[in-house]
């Protein structure tokens, strides 16, 4: 297996691959993975083949907040991606979403030479579709043969026989796997390890990912010490919502955990919707409200749910949530368990 080169500043990534690949969202899936790294990334849209692309991207450039350059009257993808090169002035972490085919055949490989040799990327990332199994590494040595391709990001891969089979596929290639996307999320996109993976498969967690996406998270130790001791507001609430909306989906976040518990896929997106409506909810309280919840009775609950478009039962639940984890944390809470756990975090980190 050949080495895989790290990503740096200032390079050019071509992304390659089949429709269907999930070559867009991967697009900007590595952007956000890299901006959250802390490199200057940028986005061009240069598949002039499937008319959504150039929309799909755009929209996901702007939810993540990062440059984008595109050109839906334009046809030619070369002129695209020179034009959007010159916009960013060659700066930063340019990453191209290259024209795709329905399928691999011999016009899809001179459409990707074309562009390879007249750009030079200095990376040149294959994404390619887990649930295909064995035909993954196909795809691989094909493209690899052809036009140069530095290795490979597989999507949709949620731990089946198939995503195993891609990745072993891939192996026998020799085209190293640099990413893998795990989810519908944005955030659900990591740096492939084959030891976490492993772990992960045979239900021993990911707790060095999930100790990684916290600190990316930038949990406040100030906050979780005034919930640890139940002395917390709506305003705790709401940041704590944020951090674990940051950290990514439910599910996975769950799949990190050792030995995790099953916990239906519906029952987890429930929650994800409820803590959704929550935040929106709490959009339409007064300062003084989120500081001091207890003040919130019937006319205010009313103006709350109005405000927020919500049932006034959904403003009850939250108000219910409150007062229980309040109740719950002041019964358990103790200053010296939560050094001890912060310690412990810290030391994951290394500090």
């Amino acid at each position: 297996m050949e080495k895989k080169s790290p990503i740096k500043e200032n390079e050019r990534i071509l992304l390659v691959g089949t429709h269907g690949s999930g070559k867009t969202t991967t697009a900007a899936k590595l952007a956000r993975y890299l901006e959250k790294k802390g490199y200057n990334t940028k986005l061009i849209c240069a598949d002039t083949f499937r008319p959504a692309a150039f929309e799909q991207l755009k929209q996901l450039a702007q939810q993540i907040n990062v440059p984008f350059y595109g050109d839906p009257e334009e046809k030619n993808s070369l002129k695209i991606i020179d034009d959007g090169i010159k916009k960013f002035r060659n700066e930063g972490v340019i990453i191209i979403d290259s024209e795709g085919r329905h399928k691999l055949n011999d016009e899809l490989m001179n459409e990707i030479n074309r562009i390879y040799l007249k750009i030079k990327p200095e990376k040149t990332f294959l994404v390619l579709d887990a649930t295909i199994g064995q035909q993954a590494g196909e795809q691989a040595k094909a493209f690899k043969d052809s036009c140069s391709v530095d290795g490979v990001i597989l999507t949709k891969l949620d731990g089946s026989a198939k995503g195993g089979g891609a990745l072993s596929a891939c192996a026998a290639t020799n085209a190293p796997v640099y990413f893998i996307g795990v989810g519908e999320h944005i955030e659900d996109f990591e740096e492939f390890d084959a030891k976490r993976f492993v772990s992960r498969l045979i239900g021993f967690g990911d707790i060095q990912s999930l100790l990684e996406k916290a600190k990316e998270a930038e949990f406040d130790e100030e906050t979780a010490r005034r919930i640890m001791s139940g002395k917390f507001t709506l305003e705790d609430i709401y940041m704590q919502i944020e951090q674990v909306k940051k950290m990514g989906s439910m599910k996975k976040i769950i799949e990190m955990l050792p030995f995790q518990i099953k916990i239906p896929r519906d029952m987890l997106q429930m929650q994800e919707e409820k803590m959704d409506r929550w935040k929106v909810i709490m959009d339409s309280m007064t300062k003084e409200e989120m500081e001091e919840p207890s003040i919130i009775k019937r006319s205010r609950i009313e103006r709350i749910a109005k405000g927020s478009g919500s049932k006034v039962e959904d403003v009850r639940e939250l108000l219910i949530y409150y007062k229980r984890m309040k109740k719950m944390m002041k019964s358990i809470g103790d200053e010296r368990k939560l050094r001890r756990l912060m310690r412990r975090i810290g030391a994951g980190f290394g500090i």
